[in-house]
């Protein structure tokens, strides 16, 4: 059974695109154009469903098109209309930890891999938990769970956990104030 709290949520499904069940989605951030899935999750009905991925291209910043296996119709493809889009969140961490061993990977465009992971600060306290990442600034932004916005800089990025999901940053208590 596929558990809720092994997804990353990426989307949803906006609108049918063409006549052989292809779909447009809109994302909440470039993950899903960023990773390229193999496998994506819908949830349907409150049921978590899987779906094989045979194409996802970019239509801009925030929507892309995908192809599913066995969908291809739009008869087929209605029921997915509005549906949730996730990936699991070993592919994420996977796609993340390749990024990040590469020396000529930018900060800024893997920004969106670090959503779900908690943010402390270097003392190790506990700053909040990255929903999203806003990167239509000149700096990216991380929103946390609790509302608090914080740059997402190379400057501030101390480290990382890929096993515990855990984002350390060197932030002054004076910027998190401004929250």
């Amino acid at each position: 059974m596929i558990e809720e709290n092994k997804l990353v949520h990426v989307g949803f499904i906006s609108k049918l695109h063409g006549i052989n069940g292809a779909l447009e989605a809109k994302t909440t951030d470039e993950l899903l154009l960023l990773i390229e899935p193999r496998q994506i999750v819908l949830k349907l009905s409150e049921l978590f469903v899987p779906f094989t991925v045979e194409k996802i291209s970019r239509k801009n910043h925030t929507a892309c098109y995908l192809t599913l296996k066995y969908i291809a119709s739009e008869h087929e493809a209605l029921p997915l209309l509005n549906a949730p889009i996730y990936i699991d969140s070993a592919t994420v961490d996977k796609k993340r930890a390749q990024l990040l061993d590469d020396d000529a990977t930018e900060l800024e465009d893997i920004a969106s891999l670090f959503v779900g992971y908690e943010v402390y600060n270097k003392d190790e306290k506990y700053i909040g938990k990255i929903q999203s990442v806003d990167m239509s600034t000149l700096n990216s932004l991380m929103i946390l769970d609790n509302g608090t916005m914080l740059p997402l800089h190379p400057d501030f990025v101390l480290g990382h956990d890929i096993a515990l999901r855990q984002l350390i940053i060197d932030i002054d208590d004076d910027l998190l104030s401004l929250n």
